[in-house]
């Protein structure tokens, strides 16, 4: 007679603005052991008990991991959300939906400081366009 069986779905996400991230594809380990996976969701089969999670995103080494223990009881259906981080510093999100995205706060200050360098040095041309109109 076969054990019952459990369903673990996992949505995975990365961020747009982390296009290159389609290039590769994500992992996800379940007791040490490789599960193939894709962007978006999957629908994996798992014995019931006690198991390791694991995910990351290999790109540029192992980014975004994140993991820690999942139970399974027969007939479960468990679903999680893992997203990638948008910075390679940052761990990934793993866990029931909504999650946020990691590394969002440095990326809007990384935005922010180009943008006020951009002001910058646009202020800075146009004094100095002003300053030789001046000058004639």
């Amino acid at each position: 007679m076969n054990p019952p069986q459990s369903w673990l779905v996992v949505d995975i996400k990365h961020h747009p603005m982390a296009f290159l991230f389609m290039l590769v594809k994500p992992r996800l380990f379940l007791n040490n052991q490789p599960v193939p996976v894709r962007w978006g969701r999957n629908v994996i089969p798992v014995v019931p008990g006690q198991h390791h999670l694991a995910m990351h995103v290999p790109y540029m080494g192992r980014i975004g991991h994140a993991g820690g223990p999942l139970r399974m009881m027969p007939g479960d259906t468990v679903e999680l959300e893992y997203r990638a981080p948008l910075t390679m510093f940052n761990a990934g999100a793993l866990g029931p939906a909504p999650q946020q995205w990691p590394g969002s706060t440095a990326m809007i200050v990384f935005y922010a400081v180009q943008a006020g360098m951009a002001v910058l040095i646009l202020l800075g041309v146009l004094g100095f366009m002003i300053y030789l109109m001046i000058a004639k």
